[in-house]
């Protein structure tokens, strides 16, 4: 039993490790080309990881630079969420404007990723030092 605990330790240390440095070394890499803006929310979509509760992720049209305009659910979800037809700060890549998020859930996701990274280490090590 105890090496199965070990191995699901290294597999899920390391794929925590991969995912958040992934994302953290993604956004910092395009952060200059990155445009700070105001969106309107346009309706809450609700989800649900559990039957019963319920969390609201924001929807907001982004309309960029070049006049394009986006509908973008946030990947956070809260309850009960922004309100509808209030503005939100946002921030886009031009390049790739359907990937826009809320500007805290940007500022939160970099705050938590050192944490989080360091977790997985421990779990990647701890998993290999009772392999070993």
């Amino acid at each position: 039993m105890g090496v199965i605990k070990a191995v699901i330790a290294v597999l899920a240390g390391a794929y925590m490790t991969w995912a958040v440095l992934a994302e953290t070394v993604e956004h910092l890499r395009g952060r200059r080309r990155l445009i700070d803006t105001t969106a309107l929310v346009v309706e809450r979509a609700n989800t649900s990881s559990h039957p019963g509760r319920v969390r609201r992720s924001a929807v907001f049209r982004l309309t960029t630079e070049d006049g394009r305009t986006f509908d973008v659910t946030s990947s956070a979800a809260t309850f009960p969420g922004p309100k509808v037809g209030s503005r939100i700060p946002v921030r886009y890549d031009p390049e790739q404007p359907w990937k826009a998020e809320r500007t805290g859930v940007i500022t939160f996701k970099l705050w938590v990723a050192l944490p989080l990274a360091a977790f997985g280490v421990f779990l990647l090590v701890e998993g290999l030092r009772r392999l070993l």
